[in-house]
């Protein structure tokens, strides 16, 4: 019989990166069986963070140079077509500038290139700049306005286009421990460029550099706009004859933040800025949405990213064609980079809109880790909710029929659903047959939700509510099982910033949390353990994990009488390597769990073991090859 099915690895074999294995069942009399392929449709251009993007808008395309993919600096250049929605590499003639990233930049439109300068090399922060010709077919770069003086080397500042003096403006940034708070005009008259005589002359410049900051330019009163994000303070500054600063901060804008987006909406005549990474504790990545009315001065906040888990080193362009705002991969809190492009509607209603290179639902299912997944076993399938990929969580519902195919395909549910979420604790109740999860990791943070997902023979499966915002801290990375002498969910450990060891039980009938408080030494806090209730022996099984390092011991928390932890770690010579993030699967009278895979201090394992809890102590062995 097959006693588990695996979806395998979590991550990709590159760190920052979605799984995206088939799903394999193990026969224990036989071997590994593959039962379901991946969809061979994948984004062309890889997850990416730092670049320089523009809308080029004679080709109506989205252009975007360098910055870091796959843990490396690159000097690639990509357009993302809006007349297919497909994305395509380019690959311009001339001398090309060095891999970097966190490179000011902006668009030329009046000679259809891509303007860059500076940034982080291989070999260090540099202070060159470079045009991209954008002539369709024949893209070519160029080196310009190298004569001295020049600005000195740095990432991280912002270069804003003012097209009617046909000039760049570039603000601040960093270098060597030194935030910059110069301001420089680069001439872009073509063949004669020039960063002119040197800094601008100002007065009422902030005080302090500025970094993580973003900016635009008001072509209707001719000044640059600037959030210094680290403050949460928007300043403009004037180009009289002598260029002023004023800092225009109002109550009720964004939060302290860095490297958010911003872009300038010509036609609400406003600046709008997105996403970022929290300044304060703690340092999440954000998904809000802000937009600041230059004729009024004031803010308004707009539709957040939905199902997105933040942004932060992202890009973003105004597309003047749909008048939207147009976004490009960046980091999560987890510093995961994406390829996603979000794009927000600028027209009433303002909405976000399915991303243009929206994956198809014919295309299979997309690449994921932190999935919930369960072997629905009476209807021959396997069915699986959620998960995260490229740094968006997700609320999708898919089933592989065993019998069938072998694909995935899309299943439909009755009720209201849970919202998207990764890493959510999660098990399997045989004898309703019904998937139980709880928490995770949503868009907006951690959740302590409790949803259950009815799986009838031949019928509909039914999502329903059971309890939120109260009991166990909202957390991700914990463990489930289910107690099926006293129809009871039992939650162990998990992350809520702290790395935890609480034990709570909830009984589904009446749902009311109980946090236990257990005798004898326990376990040191975990998360990303496994989990099982033995109902054998009547007590919950927690296993390996990790703890600030990872771990292979085995617990027992007795449930009758007073509940009491012992360890039951084996004594064998030959036991599974550390480990946490692994698959593992019971059957259904929990004396049995089967375990794969797994992270072993960021290092991928592919093995799978049999955990036999029929004796006081576990007995752990290898199975398959």
């Amino acid at each position: 019989a097959n006693y588990v099915i695996t979806l395998s690895p979590t991550v990709g074999a590159t760190a920052g990166t979605p799984g995206s294995s088939p799903v394999f069942g193990l026969d224990r009399t036989t071997d590994w069986t593959k039962y379901g392929g991946v969809s061979t449709q994948a984004a062309i251009v890889q997850p990416v963070s730092e670049a320089a993007m523009v809308h080029d808008t004679v080709n109506d395309r989205l252009v975007v140079f360098g910055g870091e993919r796959a843990n490396s600096l690159t000097n690639d250049v990509w357009a993302f077509e809006f007349a297919s929605n497909s994305w395509r590499r380019i690959t311009p003639t001339g001398t090309l500038p060095t891999p970097r990233r966190l490179s000011p930049h902006t668009y030329d439109s009046v000679n259809n290139r891509m303007i860059v300068f500076g940034g982080e090399t291989n070999t260090g922060v540099v202070n060159d700049t470079w045009a991209l010709d954008l002539t369709a077919g024949v893209e070519s770069w160029t080196a310009i306005a190298s004569a001295a003086p020049l600005p000195e080397v740095r990432t991280d500042g912002t270069l804003v286009m003012d097209t009617a003096n046909q000039r760049a403006i570039l603000y601040g940034g960093y270098n060597a421990g030194k935030l910059l708070d110069d301001t420089w005009v680069l001439d872009l008259t073509p063949g004669s460029e020039s960063w002119g005589a040197g800094a601008l002359t100002t007065t009422g410049t902030p005080a302090g550099g500025s970094i993580a900051h973003c900016s635009v330019f008001d072509p209707i009163n001719s000044e640059m706009y600037v959030f210094r994000a680290l403050d949460a303070q928007i300043w403009k500054l004037d180009f009289s004859a002598t260029p002023t600063w004023t800092n225009l901060t109002v109550i009720g804008g964004p939060t302290a933040r860095r490297y958010p987006t911003a872009v300038y909406d010509p036609v609400a005549h406003a600046m709008i800025i997105h996403g970022g990474r929290n300044y304060f504790s703690p340092m999440a990545s954000l998904n809000d949405t802000w937009s600041y009315d230059i004729a009024l001065g004031t803010w308004n906040q707009l539709p957040s990213e939905p199902n997105s888990a933040g942004r932060y080193w992202h890009s973003a362009v105004y597309d003047n064609t749909r008048q939207q705002m147009v976004i490009l991969g960046g980091r999560n809190s987890d510093n995961e980079k994406n390829n996603r492009i979000g794009v927000l509607k600028l027209t009433a209603p303002i909405a976000w809109q399915a991303p243009p290179d929206a994956r198809p639902v014919s295309a299979g299912l997309p690449p994921r880790s932190g999935a919930v997944i369960c072997n629905d076993f009476n209807n021959n399938r396997i069915v699986m909710f959620g998960g995260r990929t490229d740094g968006n969580v997700l609320s999708d519902l898919w089933m592989l029929d065993r019998t069938g195919s072998g694909t995935w395909v899309p299943l439909a549910a009755n009720g209201p659903s849970p919202s998207a979420r990764a890493f959510a604790a999660h098990t399997f109740d045989f004898v309703n047959n019904r998937l139980i999860l709880f928490g995770g990791e949503g868009a907006g943070g951690n959740m302590n939700d409790v949803w259950v997902l009815d799986l009838p023979v031949a019928g509909t499966p039914t999502w329903s509510f059971i309890i939120g915002n109260s009991g166990p801290s909202q957390r991700r990375f914990a463990s489930a099982a289910y107690d099926s002498s006293r129809n009871n969910l039992m939650i162990y450990g998990g992350d809520d910033g702290t790395i935890l060891g609480d034990v709570w039980s909830l009984n589904l009938a009446a749902p009311v949390w109980n946090q236990l408080t257990p005798g004898g030494v326990p376990p040191v806090n975990r998360r990303g353990h496994g989990s099982v209730y033995d109902s054998f022996h009547d007590r919950l099984v927690v296993f390996c994990g990790d703890s600030g390092g990872v771990r292979n011991d085995v617990w027992a928390l007795s449930l009758g009488g007073s509940p009491n932890w012992t360890d039951i770690s084996s004594g064998q010579p030959t036991i599974p390597i550390q480990r946490w993030r692994f698959s593992s699967s019971p059957t259904s009278d929990g004396r049995n769990v089967y375990m794969g895979c797994g992270d072993l201090n960021g290092s991928l394992l592919g093995d799978f073991w049999h955990l036999d809890l029929t004796g006081v102590t576990a007995a752990w062995s290898r199975v398959g090859t």
